[in-house]
């Protein structure tokens, strides 16, 4: 991987790191909108975000940031698609667009961060790992 390549990699995980409730809510949230009441569905995203806003600086996991992007990627219109399905069967079209749009939707839905503050804290945990290892004489 190039310099370029890993500093790419580095700001999107840490753009989704800054809004990680919204980022992986994309797995559950078509689904519980489909089942549950809108209201309770949005109050506790929101309370989540908010929640999350006070956690992200503390340990950025690019490991986990990366797992997340892999999966959230790859599942999720297929969740959006399953999410919608049944509002929209129920007569419920304003809930169902919601659903099968919440791909796009969940990127809105930002409480802000500092993004390259985020970027330190995963750079610095990754200089420290290799300090660590340096001086046990192991390698990574």
């Amino acid at each position: 991987m190039t310099e370029a390549q890993f500093v790419t990699l580095l700001h999107l995980r840490a753009i989704e790191w800054a809004n990680w409730p919204s980022f992986l809510s994309q797995l559950y949230f078509p689904l519980a909108l489909a089942f549950l009441p809108w209201e309770f569905v949005f109050s506790i995203q929101v309370f989540v975000g908010l929640l999350w806003c006070v956690r992200r600086y503390e340990k950025p996991d690019l490991g986990a940031a990366i797992t997340a992007a892999i999966w959230v990627g790859r599942l999720k219109w297929l969740v959006a698609v399953a999410g919608c399905l049944r509002p929209f069967s129920t007569g419920h079209p304003v809930i169902g667009g919601i659903c099968l749009l919440w791909p796009v939707l969940a990127g809105m839905l930002f409480f802000g961060g500092n993004v390259g503050v985020i970027e330190r804290g995963v750079v610095s945990g990754i200089q420290s790992r290799e300090s660590v290892a340096e001086k046990s004489g192991s390698s990574w």
